[in-house]
């Protein structure tokens, strides 16, 4: 097993806790929403970040739909958290949009670390 797999195991063991203790810390508090609106903030515009940085240094662009529409739903993701945090909204839509991001992030996180727990990974970029 190599370092650069190794810290991947371990940064994504690290996400999957964070995502633990948000969902506990939200149920206990009562501020799941908050919480969940916070790491879906971090999560989209780190996705978003590495994609436009990935975007950036490749000379042909070739675009897919899926990944078109993949960086669209993140990009609506980004604004309704900023629109939710920034103004506290307490819109139905918005809340299902916020608990949606959140568990669909939380379902691509867990796979990740079955698919990183399961095969070797020579380098990570």
């Amino acid at each position: 097993m190599t370092v650069s797999n190794k810290h991947l195991q371990v940064l994504l063991v690290l996400m999957i806790l964070t995502h633990a203790g948000c969902i506990i810390m939200g149920v206990v508090f009562g501020k799941m929403l908050q919480l969940a609106s916070s790491l879906n903030l971090i999560e989209s515009t780190s996705i978003v970040s590495y994609w436009l940085v990935k975007q950036l240094r490749i000379k042909q662009h070739i675009f897919e739909w899926r990944e078109i529409i993949f960086f669209l739903l993140e990009s609506v993701l980004i604004t309704l958290v900023v629109y939710y945090l920034a103004c506290g909204c307490q819109n139905k839509c918005i809340k299902i949009v916020e608990y949606t991001g959140f568990a669909m992030h939380t379902i691509a996180l867990i796979l990740l670390t079955i698919f990183a727990f399961a095969f070797k990974i020579k380098k990570l970029f």
